[in-house]
């Protein structure tokens, strides 16, 4: 963009003069005997970090506008084939990540809302905008009003005061959990 007055650059490991090359090969030849048995978590790292690219998965790819044509316009908070709503809470410095699901039958699901609730979450108040969010109801078009069922709270940040917050609301189907990197077992 010879046009920009900002000019921007993209080096990678391998200029750098704090990483060793010899150390360079030693991780690509460990992520790439991982990979050949199958295993592509150490090769995923080794781009992403060593060369600075972004690690793109094998595998069926999806026309965009295809994709864009099979969007729906709900007419009302959720579509009338979701029977379960189920919420995820990310716990960041200064707020609330929340990603509401719609769930019909055979798992068919939908983006309901996605929202920043801001605020210190050591204070109580953005807790309280929460408890707000898990007891609204959400409206089908058939008049149907439906809450959230079930909401996890993930308590890798501020991990005490998200126990503290789920603990009492167990009852409520709100439990804390715990992300993990990497591909899971089954």
């Amino acid at each position: 963009y010879p046009e920009r007055d900002v000019r921007g650059f993209h080096l990678n490991a391998l200029a750098s003069p704090w990483k060793p090359w010899k150390e360079i090969v030693e991780e690509f030849l460990k992520a790439n005997a991982a990979l050949k048995n199958g295993n592509i978590e150490l090769m995923k790292e080794w781009v992403n970090t060593v060369l600075g690219q972004i690690w793109e998965e094998d595998g069926e790819s999806v026309d965009v506008e295809d994709f864009l044509a099979r969007r729906e316009a709900y007419g009302c908070d959720v579509p009338d084939r979701v029977v379960v709503l189920t919420a995820s809470v990310d716990v960041q410095i200064d707020r609330l990540e929340v990603g509401i699901g719609g769930w019909g039958a055979l798992k068919e699901n939908w983006g309901i809302q996605y929202l920043r609730l801001p605020g210190d979450p050591d204070k109580q108040e953005v807790w309280d905008h929460l408890d707000e969010l898990l007891d609204k109801p959400f409206y089908r078009a058939d008049g149907a009003a439906l809450k959230i069922d079930c909401m996890c709270v993930d308590s890798g940040y501020k991990a005490l005061t998200v126990y503290r917050y789920c603990k009492p609301r167990e009852l409520r189907h709100v439990y804390a959990v715990k992300g993990r990197s990497g591909a899971y077992p089954f």
